[in-house]
């Protein structure tokens, strides 16, 4: 485990703490977009690729450190308010010791003493519009990667042992999500143990894969005018570390070493994984002909193994590399079962990650919207819990039906569209991760930053590196424009596409007006001179009725 917040001032993270931020921030992002990744190469080859995937590191790494001083800051207003509340409580005792409000009190400030989850982020800064848009946007990344996990984990289970992938989706997903919500801790240094073996098996694989391709005469090409065709994969395959931050932030001390040592072990696993990703993608290159002339091998066994046949049949780069094992290097093919075997160990270790970032949103959700606080209400919601048996009306049974609900929903749509795994990675992961996790963290940064003021935190960026969350917010714009803007020209046409890009610049317009004035808000200076003691101002209770 971490060490404790309240340790000395001056006590940064221990070696072990800092590799299970490297190895956790490896396994979230090491999932299956690098394998999906060089399918994408079949027309741009590796040189537009890397002009892309460079931008995108850049990118993903200050999203790193944006998401770093966020969580500080919101560490910070979610203690003042603790400390208020339980002053409120006290005077609340002393004058009138019988009002059951103290209760009310307690109960809506429960989530005081947790780690800020992504849900409280977005009530902090956003107002109720945006709040709902990047909560939903991370509940969208959440289920549809998990979901594109338990398709992949099955189809690599079933290349093994020789079965029907629909058949292991449910013990699938039933077998690894209870050990998310039942295990969660212990979970921990299986998580280290198994991303470790998975890097150590990664590169076992290059290594294979680059000699073979030194053997081999493809020669890749190059085509600039196909440059945006790998972008939206590329930045899911590097993406997602910022979901899982709040997780690990919950164990880290409270000092400035601690903090850096923290934002830089999980950038460090960024930049690792860009490293894989690029060599992993080269090499693949080296090996599998982008195109070729003639039926591919999955319409005739002499066909073309190539990428863009892989594309078409919705496969992952490593089926091609294994093909061609098969037909021109039979002494290799234990590559197969290597493949497979890493595959398994990869999903789950990136299963078991990501499912505790969603458990520990959900766990924010649960604990923002209690059931006695609802039921006080005349809302739909409130009637609902009404409804309900008696016993339902407890935070334990609430959080269980979202669990169920959610990791429900993930069994049922992988049952029912096992065929669309490329689709639902590159169109819905890629778009609701750019909302939430690039776009909507830039946003949420910035607003941090003018409500609070610049040293009231362990470790605040400079001043310089501050404005990279206008390239942040920037980056991930264009990469959800072209992701809505390309899916509507593939299944709507340019018609459908024009409208949408029409619909697209309506919506940006009116989202600069609505934020502008809210940054107006913040900016005045006598909402920083409020509560001088904590840097932060909030305006009532009204505001902690939503966290």
């Amino acid at each position: 485990t971490m060490a404790d917040p309240d340790d000395d001032a001056s006590q940064g993270l221990t070696y072990s703490q800092i590799f299970y931020c490297f190895f956790v921030s490896v396994a979230t992002i090491l999932g299956t977009g690098i394998l999906a990744l060089p399918v994408k190469l079949h027309e741009t080859g590796f040189r537009p690729f890397m002009l892309t995937f460079t931008l995108t590191l850049f990118a993903q790494v200050c999203t790193v450190f944006l998401m770093a001083e966020v969580l500080q800051r919101a560490s910070r207003i979610l203690q003042a308010r603790e400390n208020q509340s339980d002053n409120r409580r006290l005077l609340q005792d002393e004058t009138d010791p019988e009002d059951t409000t103290t209760i009310h009190v307690e109960v809506v400030n429960r989530h005081a003493h947790q780690s800020p989850s992504l849900h409280t982020l977005a009530v902090l800064y956003l107002d109720g519009f945006g709040a709902k848009v990047f909560t939903w946007a991370a509940m969208l990344h959440f289920l549809s990667i998990l979901i594109s996990y338990a398709l992949a984990w099955s189809k690599a289970f079933c290349s093994i042992v020789g079965c029907n992938p629909s058949v292991v989706i449910s013990p699938c997903v039933i077998l690894f999500s209870t050990g998310i919500i039942v295990f969660n801790k212990q979970l921990q240094p299986v998580i280290t143990s198994l991303t470790f073996f998975k890097c150590i098996m990664l590169v076992v694989m290059v290594g294979v894969v680059g000699y073979v391709g030194s053997k081999s005469d493809t020669s890749p090409t190059a085509d600039w005018a196909a440059t945006g065709a790998p972008f939206l994969i590329g930045t899911l395959a590097l993406g997602g570390v910022v979901n899982v931050m709040p997780v690990l932030f919950s164990d880290v001390p409270s000092n400035r070493k601690a903090h850096q040592q923290f934002r830089w072990s999980v950038a460090s696993g960024v930049i690792a994984c860009w490293v894989m990703n690029v060599l992993w993608a080269y090499f693949i290159l080296q090996i599998v002909p982008q195109s070729g002339t003639g039926p591919c091998h999955q319409d005739q066994s002499s066909g073309n193994i190539t990428l863009a046949c892989a594309n078409s049949n919705d496969e992952i780069s490593t089926q091609p590399v294994v093909d061609i094992m098969k037909r021109n290097y039979p002494s290799l093919v234990w590559l197969a079962q290597l493949v497979a075997s890493f595959i398994l160990i990869s999903i789950t270790v990136s299963y078991l990650t990501l499912g505790n970032a969603m458990k520990h949103m959900l766990d924010g959700l649960a604990s923002a919207n209690p059931p006695a606080a609802a039921m006080e209400h005349d809302t739909m919601v409130g009637r609902c819990w009404r409804c309900l048996p008696e016993w339902t009306h407890n935070d334990v049974a609430f959080r269980i039906l979202l669990y169920l609900v959610c990791f429900g929903l993930i069994m049922i749509v992988a049952l029912l569209n096992p065929q669309s795994f490329l689709l639902v990675l590159e169109v819905f992961t890629s778009l609701a991760l750019n909302i939430e996790g690039g776009a909507g963290i830039a946003i949420v940064y910035f607003l941090a930053r003018r409500k609070g003021g610049k040293d009231e935190i362990p470790l605040a960026m400079s001043d310089l590196l501050s404005h990279s969350w206008v390239g942040v917010a920037a980056y991930f714009a264009v990469s959800i424009y072209y992701d809505l803007i390309n899916a509507s020209l593939e299944h709507i046409g340019s018609k459908g596409a024009a409208v949408v890009g029409s619909l697209l610049a309506v919506g940006t317009m009116v989202l600069i007006i609505v934020y502008y004035k809210r940054w107006q808000v913040y900016s005045v200076p006598s909402r920083q001179a409020d509560n001088k003691g904590s840097g932060y101002h909030w305006d009532s209770e009204d505001d902690d009725e939503n966290l």
